[in-house]
């Protein structure tokens, strides 16, 4: 770690610290994967120095070296960060002590959307290492040959991926329930209530018969009367 900060401090780049992921918060891998693609061509020359002769155990590090100095590596942590910015920022929505239902509810809506149009519009920072590499040029300091057959197969992983998440997200937040929650929302929150006593009366009537419907545990009769 000592290395690689002293090679970030010669190439004038941020040392970030590379935490452990976990499998239960976005947050810890988002960092993760921010700070692994940051630090990735200082990781690389860090490895080559230590692919030497006399650095030790040569054979793990240029099994390392082989695994993360290709494209498929680099861009693949690119699309993660794409993915995983959009995800994060919802996720931290969700961790409010205090969740306004129309918030969460466009923010899911936001980041559904956002997410959907990676494979097709490419995410920033995969965008960036393409310009980078465009003509021969270099990532990070590090030269890397890229097809487009190696593009291509990236966009059908992200494709893969983005679809997974999506399927997932279905199921986590089906639709019937976030319309449930929507009409919760209109009935219950103050900021949607009218100031006219004669809408107030009357205000959230055909909603709460839509809820009765959707809980059939409360009598519609005796909901509306309430």
């Amino acid at each position: 770690m000592n290395e690689l900060k002293r090679l970030k401090s010669i190439m004038q780049e941020q040392v970030r610290k590379i935490k452990k992921p976990t499998a239960v918060r976005w947050l810890s891998l988002h960092e993760a994967v921010v700070a692994v693609q940051e630090s990735w061509g200082c990781l690389v020359l860090m490895l080559e120095n230590d692919a030497t002769p006399n650095a030790g155990d040569t054979a793990l590090t240029m099994s390392l070296l082989r695994d993360i100095k290709t494209y498929s590596f680099i861009s693949l942590l690119c699309v993660l960060r794409d993915v995983l910015e959009p995800l994060t920022k919802c996720s931290k929505t969700f961790q409010r002590d205090v969740i306004d239902i129309e918030d969460a509810t466009m923010m899911l809506d936001t980041t559904r959307d956002s997410i959907s149009a990676l494979p097709d519009h490419l995410g920033t920072h995969l965008t960036a290492l393409n310009a980078a590499l465009a003509d021969g040029k270099s990532y990070q300091s590090i030269s890397l040959q890229v097809t487009e057959q190696q593009k291509a197969t990236t966009i059908a992983t992200c494709r893969k991926f983005v679809g997974a998440l999506q399927s997932e997200a279905g199921k986590r937040f089906p639709a019937e329930d976030m319309s449930s929650l929507k009409k919760l929302n209109k009935l219950l929150n103050p900021k949607h209530l009218p100031i006219a006593r004669d809408a107030l009366m009357t205000y959230g009537a055909n909603v709460l018969e839509d809820l009765a419907e959707v809980f059939p545990q409360v009598q519609g009769d005796r909901a509306k009367a309430d």
